[in-house]
């Protein structure tokens, strides 16, 4: 009997012992799906066999796919089914994740005996109307899921008395909740919504009502007057006002409206049911509540030695902790229930993926905190400092972003209320937050706005420029919806240099988001668009001033003058539209000028550079750079010991945030020791991302060593090849915020090659090799290296290069081929060589947790760590080698110290050979 036949065999009996059939076991949630149909089929074919009456049924829902909707058209076999439990997340293997139900099929609805059913964690966008068949149900969970509304199929559900939606996207709850006459526990917590339906009063036996951590700004009169409700939680919301009038009779027991905004005045007499601690002032609305108490975050300070770190937080004291780079973490009290050991780390090699809009900026270094999710029972403060250049001459809001990776691979990301500070000098974006995740200051556009309510009008005006407006008419909308704008200052400059002549102008850009996005106007909404500078109060053509628009996710911009009807002012052109992307106008459009206007709004003109070291051209530094400093970063590298006239590419224009590889082709090659080396080289090195607001020397270059791929000749010549890194749209992220949707994939510029009409597939100039580029890669440029033979007289130990700078300790000794050398050595007792160099315990643990069961790479990043804090002084070498020699490893300590004066000889030889070649030097000099 096969093992599969055993396990089914096994269920089997236990399904008819304890008419339970639970598949959440250890194994493959496809391969407990199977086990699900082979029992089905087994039962059907046994003629002697009776259908087990199934009263429970549990079947994890992770890796579900469309093809396997056979195991949910048998679900109906089970008449007799009370509990039934689809979900993802699962707990058993200890790895959750998300699963993949966005349906149930229609003959579900015919499992009239359920009970009690469990949805959570999968991908519903709205209720399944089967559920409403299911006349018996008593507990619906629909928690973790993309719910955007709270209707359900009421007429009906009965029996039902408890729902569950937390962690959903729901905006409003619909006004028939009334209709569910059993309802008596109703939970939405950590939802979207702004406001609750004036009917929840005439649920006659609702008794707990939860709306925490939501966007409420008040709560409807009627609720208080209800004579059922014991216990309604708005903690965390956006409450203002509180509208109670105190009734001998009011059965509610207890009222939790913990961190709003709501100030009462000292004569106030409320019951003692009412909870307000954490309402503070609101302070212009940039503060998150909670953050004023000077009680819960007066705490004990502590200043770490590193940016990665690990510390245990006592619940009852909470604590400060600041970074050497400035981030300041403070973790008031009681925000833990327990002791608990948090991680910080500082990720400045932008290796993220920080999600960025497309006209977004990063401002700082990405904060990652950990655990990832962990929630707080009070807010934590976050300080970031930041540093920002407003080179693109558009009005910017600075703010604190929080991203989350979910378990199904994409990302959340919010941006927190926040507010700016100055000490010393140095700007810090300060945030609160209630879950660790990602964080890092952001640049992002002035938005504005507003809440369209069914049964008024209303008008959205930019507070970046006021002559950008939209005007909703009464009855537009059939349920509330939030509409937000941003502008997008079009520079002229670039106008004139896309169309090639003066004489053509466009407006600024709007773009404008909609939740919910299904929304539908039901009567044209008037959109004022300002009219570009130079024809304000003029005499114009109107003929020759087009309309453009731009659909949601598209790069393509459409002229749809002759679809609505233009109506001019001396400041704007209005038009009615019934659908939002983006707008603008142009003087004189020709086909594809608007999108080349808008490409060059949202990207930034750039050049890579590849320089090699003038001692050892082995060595290359490449880099991407802004154009326009792109001279002074090469001057720079030049006095850094890289030579090198014409290293550099052609301009090209990248958006915030790009990803970019580097390859080498020709006669060189990257050099790789060993397979570590090269996934190092693969993932960390070889890949970066372009920031415009990072100096050029901070961040987004990679250092490497090449060699030639024959020794046959005696000069190697080679290409450092550029390549943009592809994003395609099921491979982005979405990016879920409270007052913002998903705009599309962000729009790149495609270039063409060169005419040699390579196409990516370039070629060695002697040999005629083609390199191949994977389909992701988009060729962006090359530039040319030369490697002489090397000289191999050289007493290098294994063979491997070394820089001979030793007039420069740091970046000589103790540069990255060197440390990798010296990792390789050391084997798994280095902890006890990082106790003698000064690391302490939790330090070395957090090593280790970022490079989970590569030795090689935690050796290599707490050598890294030491060399960077001690490289600059005068006798590192020895303090380094004294450090080996305590922990009792000579053997390396040799190592070392042969590396070091091989070294220094030959850099000294190489001084003298440099003396002797001056004129009216001699030999004996």
């Amino acid at each position: 009997m096969t093992t599969e036949s055993k396990r089914l065999k096994q269920i089997l009996q236990n399904a008819q012992t304890s008419n339970h059939l639970n598949l959440n076991i250890d194994e493959e949630a496809s391969v407990c799906r199977k086990l699900f149909l082979d029992f089905v089929k087994f039962v059907q074919k046994s003629a002697d066999l009776v259908f087990p009456s199934i009263f429970l049924l549990e079947i994890p829902t992770d890796q579900y796919s469309v093809k396997e909707e056979d195991f949910l058209c048998h679900l109906f076999h089970l008449s007799s089914l009370k509990v039934c439990i689809l979900k993802g997340g699962r707990r058993k293997s200890g790895v959750p994740s998300r699963g993949g139900l966005v349906s149930l099929p229609d003959n579900f609805g015919r499992l009239k005996s359920i009970t009690s059913l469990d949805l959570s964690f999968n991908k519903f966008s709205s209720v399944p109307c089967c559920i409403g068949e299911l006349t018996n149900l008593v507990d619906l969970k629909i928690d973790f899921n993309s719910l955007e509304t709270a209707e359900f199929p009421f007429k009906n559900l009965t029996a039902l008395k408890s729902i569950s939606a937390t962690n959903n996207k729901v905006q409003y709850v619909s006004e028939k909740i009334h209709l569910l006459p059993e309802l008596q526990c109703l939970n939405l917590a950590s939802n979207k919504l702004t406001q609750l339906p004036s009917t929840l009063c005439y649920c006659e036996k609702l008794t707990h009502l939860n709306v925490s951590k939501n966007c409420l700004k008040c709560l409807p009169n009627t609720l208080f007057k209800s004579k059922s409700l014991v216990h309604l939680s708005a903690a965390h919301n956006d409450i203002d006002q509180l509208d109670f009038d105190h009734d001998d009779d009011i059965a509610l027991q207890c009222l939790d409206l913990q961190y709003n905004f709501i100030q009462l005045s000292e004569d106030s007499k409320l019951p003692s049911c009412i909870l307000l601690q954490g309402n503070v002032p609101r302070p212009n609305g940039t503060t998150s509540p909670g953050s004023q108490i000077e009680d819960d975050y007066d705490v004990p300070k502590h200043f770490l030695d590193f940016d990665t770190v690990s510390v245990k937080v006592q619940h009852h004291c909470g604590g400060r902790y600041t970074l050497p780079s400035g981030v300041q973490i403070t973790f008031p009290k009681g925000c833990l229930t327990a002791d608990t050991e948090l991680f910080c780390k500082l990720i400045t090699d932008d290796a993220s993926g920080f999600d960025l809009d497309v006209t977004d900026q990063l401002l700082s270094s990405i904060l990652d905190m950990r655990p990832n999710g962990l929630e707080f029972k009070k807010p934590v403060r976050i300080e970031l400092p930041f540093s920002y250049s407003g080179f693109d001459h558009q009005k910017r809001h600075i703010t604190m972003r929080a991203m989350s990776h979910c378990l199904d691979g994409s990302s959340t990301c919010e941006d927190l209320n926040s507010e700016l500070i100055t000490q010393g000098g140095i700007s810090k974006v300060v945030g609160y937050t209630s879950h660790f995740s990602l964080f890092g200051a952001i640049s992002k556009l002035i938005e504005d706005s507003i809440e369209v309510k069914k049964d008024r009008s209303c008008s959205l005006i930019s507070s970046a420029n006021p002559q950008h407006k939209i005007k909703f008419e009464e009855n537009s909308v059939q349920c509330d919806t939030t509409v937000t704008m941003q502008v997008l200052s079009v520079d002229q400059n670039i106008v004139h240099e896309v169309t090639e002549t003066t004489d053509s102008f466009a407006s600024d850009i709007l773009l404008v988001d909609v939740l919910p996005e299904t929304t539908v106007f039901d009567k044209p909404v008037t959109v004022h668009l300002g009219l570009p500078y130079q024809l304000i109060g003029k005499s114009f053509d109107r003929s020759k001033l087009r309309l453009m628009k731009c659909s949601d996710g598209s790069e393509t911009w459409n002229d749809i003058t002759s679809t609505v009807d233009l109506i001019f002012s001396t400041l704007d052109v209005s038009f009615k539209i019934d659908t939002f992307c983006m707008f603008s106008v142009i003087w004189s459009n020709v086909n594809g000028v608007m999108r080349k206007i808008f490409q060059r709004q949202v990207s930034y003109q750039v050049q890579f550079i590849a320089m090699q070291r003038a001692n050892l051209p082995t060595v290359v530094m490449a880099q991407c750079v802004q154009s326009k400093l792109a001279k002074q970063r090469m001057e720079q590298l030049k006095k850094e010991g890289y030579t090198g006239e014409d290293s550099y590419s052609v301009v090209h224009e990248l958006m915030e945030g790009t990803k970019f590889k580097v390859k080498v082709f020709g006669e060189v090659q990257v050099k790789y020791y060993n397979d570590n080396d090269r996934q190092h080289m693969e993932e960390k090195v070889l890949k970066q991302q372009f920031f415009s607001q990072k100096s050029p020397d901070q961040s987004g270059f990679c250092r490497f060593c090449i060699e030639p791929t024959s020794n046959s000749k005696p000069t190697s010549t080679g290409y450092v090849s550029f390549h943009r890194i592809v994003e395609h749209e099921c491979q982005a992220s979405v990016r879920i915020s409270p007052r913002r949707s998903p705009r599309g994939p962000p729009q790149r510029v495609k270039r063409t090659h060169d005419a040699s009409g390579d196409h990516g597939n370039r070629l060695s100039r002697d040999n005629d090799v083609t390199v191949p580029i994977p389909e992701e890669l988009e060729h962006l440029d090359d530039v040319l290296v030369t490697l002489k033979q090397l000289d191999t007289s050289l007493n290098l130990p294994d063979e491997r290069e070394y820089i001979y700078n030793y007039d420069d300790l740091g970046s000589g000794m103790f540069n990255e081929i060197n440390l990798r050398f010296i990792a390789s050595k050391m084997g798994a007792d280095w902890p006890i060589i990082g106790t003698a160099l000064g690391f302490r315990k939790d330090a070395m643990e957090r090593i280790k947790l970022d490079n989970p069961g590569q030795t090689d790479e935690q050796i290599f990043s707490m050598l890294r760590k030491w060399a960077i804090l001690h490289r600059h002084e005068k006798e590192c070498v020895e303090t380094f080698i004294e450090a080996l020699k305590t922990a009792e490893r000579l053997d390396i300590a040799d190592i070392v110290k042969r590396i070091y004066t091989d070294g220094l000889e030959n850099f000294r030889k190489k001084q003298r050979r440099e003396l002797s070649d001056l004129p009216g030097s001699s030999s004996e000099s």
